[in-house]
């Protein structure tokens, strides 16, 4: 059965890619969403079709909405009908409420909220104008277990993840029965380059569970939502537990050791 087409966002490197590649692994053809062409996301377009689907690389920035309007009817020249989009790039800058700025703000929410919102708009509009929807379009964004657990580090990128959450439980009603909207809060999942080898394992030791999230758990996660029709509305924190923690800082701080 053919089961549409997907586009990811940030499906290049890190848990976009693991994500990009669930999904070919689950029979969808992915299209990877890219500001410009790169040696990454010609590498994971190989990966997903060595999986027997296909694979694309379309250019599209995020905080640009001209290029990202009609970007699923161009996808379907390459891959065929699209049903879904996963929405995993995201800007992650530090700054608090003592160095936040318009442009701070501006910036996140350019890449974290409308660049999202913007691309589920342009599906919903490809679904009704091909006739796919009733159901089979589904929307997972990513968001963060810091959500269910807030500081005050990374005040821009926290906020503009607060709105995107808050438009996934909005839309979840207003695009039924059209697409489904759902969202993963991922943990404390990959190193970050402010961390050391040590730090990571300390933060990851550190959850209720005494490891870790993987990429792969992320990415089950998000296959879970377009493998089963009724999920919609819901979002899944993915974090071993860490949101329990009720961490007073960014665990970077905490476990490096910084002021």
């Amino acid at each position: 059965m053919d089961k549409g087409g997907v586009l990811v966002t940030g499906g290049s490197r890190r848990i976009g890619r693991v994500i990009a590649l669930a999904l070919a692994d689950a029979g969808h053809c992915v299209a990877i969403l890219t500001r410009s062409p790169s040696p990454e996301g010609a590498a994971v377009v190989a990966e997903i079709e060595a999986r027997g689907v296909k694979g694309v690389l379309i250019e599209g920035d995020l905080s640009n909405e001209d290029s990202l309007r009609g970007i699923f009817t161009r996808v379907t020249e390459f891959l065929g009908p699209m049903t879904g989009l996963v929405n995993c790039a995201s800007l992650f800058e530090w700054d608090d409420i003592n160095s936040v700025s318009y442009k701070s703000i501006l910036d996140h929410s350019s890449t974290n909220l409308a660049g999202p919102l913007i691309l589920t708009s342009d599906l919903i509009t490809y679904l009704k104008e091909n006739s796919v929807g009733n159901g089979t379009g589904c929307v997972v964004n990513v968001l963060d277990q810091k959500l269910a657990s807030p500081n005050g580090d990374h005040l821009s990128y926290t906020v503009s993840k607060y709105a995107l959450e808050g438009a996934t439980r909005a839309l979840s009603r207003s695009m039924a029965p059209i697409a489904r909207i759902n969202a993963v809060s991922p943990g404390h999942t990959l190193q970050s380059t402010e961390q050391t080898d040590r730090g990571f394992a300390l933060a990851q030791s550190q959850s209720p569970l005494g490891y870790g999230p993987t990429p792969e758990d992320i990415a089950q996660t998000v296959i879970l939502y377009f493998s089963v029709p009724s999920l919609t509305g819901q979002v899944i924190t993915v974090d071993s537990g860490e949101h329990m923690m009720n961490r007073s800082r960014d665990v970077v701080f905490e476990t490096e050791g910084l002021e």
